[in-house]
């Protein structure tokens, strides 16, 4: 069974903390701001992306991700997506993103042959990021094994 994992938009720590327990259901936030995923988890997945995005050194990237709340007995926990990430997603082209998802699909977390999950991912991710940077909040992820 793989990570399991909310995307969303919250207006705080605080706020997107909240959904620690239970993750986040469609109906607690506005439409479109929740994306739903199985396996893109928020640590090395994300951070691969954000390399291969800013070209900036994997190592560098996964140093900077810190857990904003984390469950002992469940193992759920919550992070804000880096903005560097988001301000990649909002910058880049429609072309830069499918390039980005191709070269995604070929890395070893996602080892895959079909990009075309990972280009409709990273499409919702941006989107995401949008709505995000329109309302001077933050993309979060509260994932659960």
């Amino acid at each position: 069974m793989g990570i399991l994992t909310d995307y969303f938009v919250a207006a705080s720590d605080t706020e997107a903390a909240a959904f620690l327990d239970d993750g986040v259901p469609r109906h607690a936030l506005p439409d479109g701001h929740v994306l739903e995923s199985k396996g893109i988890e928020p640590f090395v997945t994300l951070a691969t992306l954000e390399e291969i995005l800013t070209g900036r050194p994997y190592a560098e990237i996964s140093s900077g991700v810190t857990a904003v709340t984390f469950s002992e007995d469940t193992g759920a926990v919550v992070v804000q997506v880096r903005p560097a990430l988001l301000e990649a997603l909002t910058g880049a082209s429609e072309s830069e993103l499918d390039g980005a998802a191709d070269a995604w699909s070929r890395t070893e977390e996602l080892a895959t042959d079909d990009p075309a999950p990972l280009a409709a991912f990273l499409d919702d991710l941006a989107a995401l990021a949008r709505i995000a940077e329109s309302e001077g909040a933050g993309v979060y992820c509260w994932a659960s094994p």
